[in-house]
């Protein structure tokens, strides 16, 4: 699992949402290192990672990534499939979560009542055309965005270079997991969900089910954004979440003041900072 880690303060895991990689973040990290400690995560099968092995837990690798790193409690922002493992991490290992932001939210487990028709990206994914799979991925209704000119054509290219996640492998058991309403009731944490209002998707059912279980939750939905409302309105997502993080870091602790962060070396065009990435 590949990562980089930059910034100072106490711990956010950054989860990317599928066919993205951690370069999604690219327009919120700046602002997000002056404050916290950001470890921002190339999902199995994405970016620099390793293709997802059939006998992987994928929490398991986070696990081992953050032991590494020596961090004990880390908040997480997921996007989409990103916050679905952000839940299965959190209902595993409560102790080592302070809170939750999952953003466009899915849960791996639940059924929305309103799939998508991905049967052109099956077909394309089947015959061994993961580019033409990646071609009909983003014609769907969920990665319509608002962007335009030079950032439309970096968020298509980003999708692109993930064609990885079209190579099909062989059938795996997905790891044991508590059902969906056992995972949710679990989540004693302060708790973020967020929503595009242009989100066709099945993230509205995913954020009904949530908050639910979890009345007590910030819910907010963005305007003028769909599914990737990240990507779409980063200049609002990352002083929405920031705040929330504040609170939720402060809510039982008055923390000290400190010395702002150092300067945190320019990234690449590519939105990685080689010099902090590793690969496991």
């Amino acid at each position: 699992m590949a990562y980089e880690r930059t910034g100072c303060g106490p711990a956010v895991l950054i989860l990317h949402g599928f066919s993205a990689d951690r370069r999604m973040w690219r327009d919120l990290v700046p602002a997000w290192r002056a404050h916290a400690t950001l470890v921002l995560v190339d999902l199995p099968s994405h970016g620099a990672s390793a293709l997802a092995r059939a006998d992987a837990d994928p929490v398991d690798d986070l696990l081992e990534m953050l032991g590494d790193e020596r961090l004990e409690r880390v908040a997480i922002v997921g996007h989409s499939a990103g916050a679905a493992l952000a839940v299965d991490f959190a209902a595993r290992v409560p102790a080592r979560t302070s809170a939750l932001v999952l953003l466009s939210p899915s849960l791996n487990g639940f059924s929305s009542r309103r799939p998508l028709d991905l049967s052109a990206v099956a077909a394309r994914a089947r015959a061994g055309d993961p580019a033409g799979a990646a071609e009909a991925w983003l014609a769907t209704p969920i990665m319509r965005t608002a962007l335009t000119g030079d950032r439309a054509a970096w968020f298509r290219t980003l999708v692109r270079d993930n064609t990885r996640v079209w190579q099909l492998q062989a059938p795996r058991a997905p790891p044991p997991r508590p059902p969906v309403h056992e995972r949710l009731a679990a989540l004693r944490l302060p708790l973020f969900i967020g929503e595009g209002m242009l989100d066709r998707s099945g993230t509205r059912d995913v954020a009904n089910a949530i908050l639910q279980a979890q009345p007590t939750a910030t819910h907010q939905r963005f305007a003028h954004a769909g599914h990737w409302f990240p990507v779409e309105r980063p200049d609002v997502v990352r002083a929405r979440v920031l705040t929330f993080l504040l609170h939720a870091w402060c809510r039982d602790v008055v923390l000290p003041r400190r010395a702002p962060c150092q300067p945190e070396p320019s990234t690449d065009d590519s939105g990685r900072l080689a010099d902090v990435l590793h690969a496991h």
